[in-house]
């Protein structure tokens, strides 16, 4: 009899959780969160063919460098287009974080994806973009005088063995709190110290970054002078 009673107990429990969950599902329908008309694709299509100041100041470059960029990705494979999100709408993506800063609430709401969709995306043109970095960031020729100097009569007789131009710069960084120290700067915000070296016709030819912003720029020179693997551009003997 006792287990009757607890039999009898046990169903009426389940069917007041069955009814709650009938209610619950009648009352509170799914509705979908990215319902904007202007779908993300639609919003690239419009920037690309829109004014040229519209791309240069979302993406940061003008219509050709990001047409050329897409080109680029596609030839080489480092990107493809999925069922979803074309390459050029994928560069967009990485681009609007990368000029802008945006979070990626804000993104999920610009291009109509969910977050883990913005970030997985982010991810593989990050990595197509470090590949390359490998082949445009590297040293110059230094078999013939640049033209810049060659053409110069003043310049030549005093900079014909200048290899380019070099200068640190400071660059923001989301540094965990337990970094944040080493990373803080002058003026009060986590930064990484970036060594850039520049050809005389404005291409970068060395990129040395990951220092804290609380290094001196002379001991960054430094170690980049004695890193064999950073390939230092350096005049030739």
């Amino acid at each position: 009899q006792v287990q009757q009673c607890l039999d009898e107990d046990d169903l009426s429990i389940l069917l007041a959780w069955l009814c709650t969950v009938a209610l619950d599902a009648s009352v509170h329908t799914r509705e979908p969160i990215r319902d904007s008309k202007l779908l993300g694709s639609e919003w690239i299509r419009e920037i690309i063919s829109g004014h040229s100041d519209r791309i240069y100041e979302a993406f940061r470059m003008e219509r050709h460098v990001f047409l050329n960029l897409c080109d680029l990705m596609r030839v080489r494979g480092w990107l493809k287009d999925s069922r979803y999100i074309r390459i050029d709408k994928q560069i967009g993506i990485f681009l609007s974080l990368l000029c802008h800063g945006s979070s990626n609430r804000n993104l999920c709401e610009r291009f109509q994806h969910y977050g883990e969709t913005i970030s997985k995306y982010f991810s593989k043109v990050l990595k197509a973009i470090i590949k390359l970095s490998k082949e445009i960031i590297k040293p110059p020729s230094f078999d013939v005088i640049p033209e810049e100097i060659l053409m110069d009569p003043s310049h030549k007789r005093y900079f014909k063995d200048c290899v380019g131009a070099l200068d640190g710069t400071h660059v923001n960084a989301i540094i965990p709190v337990s970094q944040q120290v080493r990373f803080r700067g002058r003026r009060g915000t986590t930064t990484q110290n970036v060594l850039c070296v520049c050809s005389f016709d404005m291409k970068f030819t060395c990129v040395y970054a990951g220092w804290e912003g609380s290094t001196n720029d002379c001991r960054v020179l430094s170690a980049a002078l004695k890193t064999p693997q950073l390939q230092f551009p350096r005049p030739p003997p």
